[in-house]
């Protein structure tokens, strides 16, 4: 297919800079581990973030999903860009100013259960954390603007910028400074993302002239931005809760759950970030040219590739997961205590992997589709599962409870997406193409990723029972060689064979 054709570049550099954001992630995350372990210090900080990041993640959705397609279809998109812009931007800097002088109250709502001091210190970081807002939004805007020009690589560049900023502050800034640096590398990160947009989509931003307020498209743009205002703040309402019910498990219990999330994030971020970034685009365009054999096949081919990666790598990381947050966390401040929570954790957080990134699938699918009620509708299910399941996960399990929940919710929410997807493209397809969808299909497909899945778990736990006396780095080494070799041939078999299509 021609259009698959033009993406395999993009697709590449996407998937080569998520790789390089999701290390350099992984490195920040190790060193805020030596350097202030899991205790008061990183609780505040992230306690601190934990808001205006939110607040981030809904408006950057709501501007890139609504204006990635307005900008592909509008013959006129660069005056409307403009002048949202500029609304965008004024409406940023007065949530960045509420979020700032009302930073007590909201720390205080989100960890009530944290001590007064760990509280105090997280609102005193939250006022420096709080201005990343008013340069995320314009980023954004202008992330939106460069994907639909095709620029797709521009729209990847989040994690990359932020990640790499936060490492390098945390390999260079001196101890005797705390963690307010951390702190400050935040808005410092969005700043420069900011730049780097603005060079790249520099040919849209004269502000001359702009649409007329009277003749934005009022319509199109409720129609969008207010579902997803709903279904983001529904997204971070659980992140949220999650905080929030750590916290009430004491100091450090806040940073064990992050360090666990975050690990499992790594996989799942990467993912996501060629999702986002690719598909989505490519999607929408299929999806208003009524291309729905093509939409189809290209959501088929997505899934089976998702869960040819997605499913070895939980498995993987749920067998070798003491061994993983041995090797990347316990040293430094970093004690063995939060080491044994930290573990237990990530055996949920690895659980949830595979459902994660398939329900990040049908968002773009359904986004799509214009079907963002759909995926609101998904996204509260969820949530209101999460809420259900952590009060016997919690009262069970204790904290590690929290990730069994979180995984939980997200098997649930993953059936409910693949189940409304699935009906979605097939009324379309009945609707514009003859032919039905014969689900017999399918089935060789999933033969084929339930034997690679197998013998990926196979080679974990042969690897872990055989190299118990290693050290856990040469343990995680064999294991990872082996499991990429199963994974390597099973894409090469898939690719021959032609199981992702339909």
């Amino acid at each position: 297919m021609k259009g698959s054709e033009s993406l395999f570049r993009p697709v590449i550099w996407v998937g080569l800079i998520g790789v390089a954001s999701k290390v350099m992630g992984a490195f920040g995350g190790i060193l805020l581990a030596y350097r202030f372990g899991a205790d008061q210090a990183t609780d505040a900080y992230l306690l601190a973030k934990t808001v205006p990041i939110g607040v981030y993640l809904i408006l950057d959705s709501v501007v890139y999903n609504t204006l990635v397609p307005l900008l592909r279809r509008r013959e006129e998109s660069a005056p409307v860009f403009r002048t949202l812009l500029v609304i965008f931007f004024f409406a940023a800097t007065a949530v960045a100013t509420a979020v700032y002088f009302g930073a007590t109250q909201v720390v205080a709502l989100l960890a009530h259960g944290a001590d007064s001091a760990t509280q105090a210190e997280a609102a005193a970081l939250q006022k420096i954390t709080a201005w990343a807002i008013i340069y995320a939004v314009p980023a954004s805007c202008l992330k939106a603007w460069n994907a639909a020009q095709a620029r797709y690589v521009a729209a990847a560049l989040d994690g990359f910028v932020l990640s790499g900023t936060l490492l390098l502050t945390l390999l260079f800034m001196s101890d005797d400074l705390g963690i307010a640096p951390v702190a400050i590398a935040l808005p410092g990160a969005f700043v420069l993302l900011l730049l780097i947009q603005a060079v790249l989509g520099r040919a849209v931003l004269h502000l001359e002239p702009r649409t007329p307020l009277r003749k934005l498209p009022g319509r199109y743009l409720s129609r969008l931005a207010g579902p997803l205002f709903l279904l983001n703040g529904a997204q971070q309402a659980q992140i949220l809760l999650v905080v929030g019910l750590a916290a009430f498990y004491g100091k450090g219990a806040v940073s064990q759950v992050n360090y666990s999330y975050a690990i499992a994030q790594i996989p799942v971020g990467i993912l996501d970030l060629i999702l986002f970034s690719t598909l989505f685009p490519f999607a929408t365009q299929l999806a208003s040219d009524r291309r729905v054999d093509d939409l189809l096949r290209a959501t088929f081919g997505a899934a089976v590739t998702l869960l040819l990666f997605s499913l070895p790598t939980a498995l993987w990381l749920m067998v070798h997961r003491d061994a993983v947050v041995d090797t990347l966390l316990t040293r430094g401040h970093f004690d063995a205590a939060d080491a044994n929570t930290t573990t237990a954790l990530l055996f949920g957080h690895g659980l949830a992997i595979p459902a994660w990134v398939l329900e990040a699938l049908a968002c773009r699918v359904l986004f799509a589709l214009g079907q963002h009620r759909r995926y609101l509708a998904i996204v509260v299910t969820r949530l209101v599962a999460f809420a259900a399941l952590a009060v016997p996960c919690l009262t069970i399990l204790d904290l590690p409870g929290i990730s069994i929940a979180f995984a939980g919710s997200f098997v649930v929410g993953a059936a409910l997406a693949g189940w409304v997807v699935w009906k979605a493209l097939a009324a379309l397809r009945t609707e514009y193409v003859a032919r039905p969808i014969q689900r017999a299909q399918l089935l060789p497909s999933l033969y084929f990723l339930a034997t690679i899945t197998t013998l990926v778990a196979l080679s974990a736990l042969l690897t872990r029972w055989v190299g118990a006396e290693l050290d856990p780095v040469y343990q995680l080494l064999c294991s990872a060689i082996l499991a990429t070799l199963i994974v390597g041939v099973g894409t090469r078999i898939l690719i021959a064979k032609k199981y992702f299509q339909v």
